[in-house]
């Protein structure tokens, strides 16, 4: 499955959404006109037959029709916006609303812990930082979703039904059509639905309360009845809209994410044996507590008792997709099992040949094997090798800086202690600056951490910063603008800044000021065509070129490879830019602001750059891993190619 097709597609299917919503919000408008044309007239009359209205009694009341539209339109757009800007706070936001409760990285609950584990190894594998992490408590059905605008404000929730009654591999099964739903921008549609269908609602929600009002009138109050009983029937007319809406925009993505999840897990049993125990359990996966009207569209699966369209396929159609030796009689051995107690644990397929080498091992690797096609396909669209990658980092990661990572003092103090220079002198006075701009305790945790980085290998350091970001989020908006200026401080403070370090700051501003403000990130259009951005691409691509060799004159070969792929017909000739943090600032800004499909063009080109001579080397990965960050296509770790 392609990352940047998947990303074009959601980008066509909000354009779509803004046309449902249109015609949504034109028949709404015409069923009310219709309506309060007919109560005023009768009023007029003082009759209670049916009057319809003429020509002329129209024309005389075209001012009640403009405000009855305008009124319409109004509450309309003010519903949505306002339930907008109740979802501004991303994820996390969406999360908390629904009923969930935070994770805690020290969490001592095993089931917790396993859903931690499982998260952070799919985060790692996929190349985004690790999300928020919920339970909603309330909910024993089998139940989940992904939430927010972007990587950065991402959360994932789970109900309590998944972590009692799903074994490891269903729950990574889980997990994994999850993930695909935050790779493929599946997100931020959600949320902008989550306010459309507020908006078609609210005119339902002015009906009934016109009727509470006028139940306690005299006779003379039937206009009013009937106007409150129009508005209530036309707000589910806009229900109803708003359900074919959802299941339009919902039942492919679901087909597509239950796909990804098995080619992530190379494991079909596991998303299948979710599936399965939720068609055989009493409870489903219907959510009790929390109201799953708005949210039906982004659950794993329908939260819903009754639903007039179904957000998702039939879970046996779906069980069928994945596993087509199914039959309907094993749910009921299974429901079975499941009244005597947990599942059995499904047995773990052993990997694949081969999937686990990365390189490393020595601690001491400067040069990493990986293709360019294998790089290029693999953005946004991580494997089962990637996932074992990440398994088995987890397990090499120094126990010490996992706890630094998940702390919500020491996680900042590990991000600085991964900036610091090796010179003395200079790593002196980054210190003095941390203990300037944040206190004593700061530069004392910071030093304290100083020796366990040191020893690290170098590959472990950006996944390092990947663990920490859910704990980097969770300080007050101005804390975290601080940090973020300190750290730029750090690296600027020897005023020469290599690869490593605009990797490090890059990755944190891009993903914490995406936490910051996510609504107003995701506001910002990206539909820009590669001619448009020459100045940019030519920059990025001079930069990757001088920093992957050492030699100027290969250097220059490498850069023509890339523009050749983007721009054979254009001739250009390699310079590199000699403020190239300045540089590459201005061009990734302007780079994240292609279409899709341009960028899955950048992408090639960069990786034809920095394997012009035939090895890619780690400092160009952690340069093409912030550039990847930067433009929001989310690149796994390196494996060895099979």
């Amino acid at each position: 499955m392609n990352f940047f097709a998947q990303q074009d597609s959601a980008r066509r299917r909000t354009r779509w959404l803004v046309l449902w919503f249109a015609a949504a919000v034109i028949s709404i408008l015409l069923m009310t006109n219709a309506i309060v044309v007919m109560t005023v007239i009768n009023l007029d009359t003082q009759g209670y037959g049916f009057q319809v209205p003429d020509g002329a009694w129209l024309r005389a009341n075209v001012v009640l029709i403009a405000i009855t539209s305008a009124v319409v339109l109004a509450a309309v757009a003010g519903a949505s916006l306002f339930r907008m800007a109740g979802l501004s706070g991303g994820g996390g936001g969406v999360a908390r609303s629904m009923g969930g409760t935070l994770v805690p990285s020290d969490t001592a609950d095993a089931d917790r812990r396993r859903l931690r584990n499982v998260v952070e190894e799919i985060a790692l594998a996929s190349g985004v930082p690790v999300p928020e992490i919920y339970v909603l408590e309330k909910e024993s059905g089998i139940n989940a979703f992904a939430a927010g605008y972007a990587a950065g404000d991402a959360a994932v929730a789970v109900s309590r039904g998944c972590l009692e009654l799903l074994d490891r591999d269903e729950l990574q099964g889980v997990i994994a059509h999850e993930f695909s739903h935050i790779l493929n921008g599946d997100m931020r549609l959600n949320i902008r639905l989550v306010g459309v269908l507020f908006g078609i609602l609210v005119i339902g929600l002015a009906g009934r309360q016109i009727l509470r009002v006028a139940h306690h009138g005299s006779r003379k109050a039937f206009p009013l009845v009937a106007a409150g009983l129009g508005l209530l029937i036309i707000g589910f007319a806009g229900l109803f809209f708003s359900r074919l809406i959802q299941a339009a925009v919902s039942r492919q993505r679901e087909v597509l994410a239950d796909a990804s999840a098995v080619q992530f897990t190379r494991n079909p049993d596991g998303i299948a044996g979710a599936l399965k125990k939720i068609a055989a359990s009493t409870q489903g996966s219907v959510l009790e507590e929390a109201d799953a009207t708005e949210v039906s569209h982004m659950l794993f699966a329908d939260g819903l008792k009754r639903s007039w369209f179904a957000t998702h396929p039939s879970i046996e159609d779906r069980i069928r997709a994945i596993d087509p030796n199914f039959q309907a009689s094993e749910l009921r051995e299974l429901r079975a099992r499941m009244a005597l107690g947990p599942g059995h644990v499904s047995a773990k397929p052993p990997a694949p040949p081969g999937a686990a080498a990365f390189t490393g091992e020595s601690g001491s690797a400067t040069e990493i094997e990986a293709t360019p096609d294998a790089i290029t396909a693999g953005i946004g669209n991580p494997s089962w090798g990637h996932v074992a990658y990440a398994e088995a980092l987890l397990d090499r990661l120094d126990s010490g800086l996992v706890d630094a990572a998940h702390d919500l003092r020491r996680a900042v103090d590990l991000v600085f202690a991964l900036g610091l220079s090796p010179s003395a002198p200079v790593r002196e006075r980054q210190l003095t600056l941390i203990e300037r701009h944040m206190g004593r305790s700061h530069r004392e945790r910071t030093e304290a951490l100083v020796g366990s980085v040191d020893g690290i290998d170098p590959l472990h350091r950006l996944p390092l910063v990947e663990l920490a970001f859910p704990a980097l989020k969770r300080r007050p908006d101005g804390a975290v603008r601080i940090y973020i200026e300190v750290l730029e401080k750090l690296i600027h403070s020897d005023g020469d800044v290599d690869v490593f370090e605009f990797a490090l700051a890059r990755l944190v501003r891009v993903y914490l000021v995406e936490s910051i403000n996510p609504a107003a990130e995701a506001l910002e259009s990206r539909d820009l065509s590669l001619n448009k951005a020459k100045g940019a691409l030519e920059h990025l691509l001079a930069i990757l070129a001088h920093h992957g060799h050492e030699d100027e004159g290969q250097a220059a070969k490498a850069f023509s490879a890339g523009w050749n792929h983007l721009f054979p017909m254009d001739t250009v000739s390699y310079r590199a830019p000699e403020r190239w943090v300045d540089a590459a600032e201005v061009a990734l800004e302007r780079a994240d602001l292609l279409e899709p499909l341009a960028k899955e063009a950048l992408i090639e080109a960069l990786t034809a750059t920095l394997s012009h001579d035939g090895k890619i080397t780690l400092k160009e990965l952690e340069l093409l891993r912030a550039i990847c960050a930067s433009i929001h296509c989310p690149m796994p770790p390196s494996i060895r190619a099979t």
